[in-house]
């Protein structure tokens, strides 16, 4: 019984340092000081991935745009900046704000495997 009550608590901590961590913005810090190409832009898209997924479209958005931004060389920049898209477009924010970011993404990634989507939903909304 007291290693199945030390179990819960040492789960409990660690949910919680990492609910935390993430709330605080220490590891959005921590990835900010960071310049490695070779893993960064993976951890900032997958950070932004999670927020995504928790409906934290203003944290999504924003660590989108750091990986376009701050690697746009990166493997990550395209797929980034598709998701950005994706996240603008669940956002009540300007329609022409959104299409004008879609044809910024046609225009840098023409050949993209995203850009077949891109423009049909183009062709779709406006």
């Amino acid at each position: 019984m007291r290693k199945l009550v030390l179990v819960i608590l040492m789960v409990g901590g660690t949910i919680w340092w990492i609910t935390n961590a993430f709330r605080s913005g220490k590891v959005q810090a921590f990835l900010d000081r960071q310049t490695n190409p070779d893993w960064v832009p993976a951890a900032q898209y997958y950070l932004a991935d999670w927020y995504f997924l928790l409906n934290d479209l203003t944290q999504a958005t924003t660590g989108y745009w750091r990986v376009m931004e701050r690697f746009p060389t990166s493997s990550f920049a395209e797929r980034a900046h598709f998701s950005f898209l994706d996240a603008l477009d669940q956002m009540h924010i300007s329609r022409s704000y959104v299409r004008q970011e879609y044809e910024k993404f046609l225009e840098k990634y023409p050949e993209s495997a995203y850009a077949k989507v891109v423009r049909k939903r183009l062709e779709l909304f406006w």
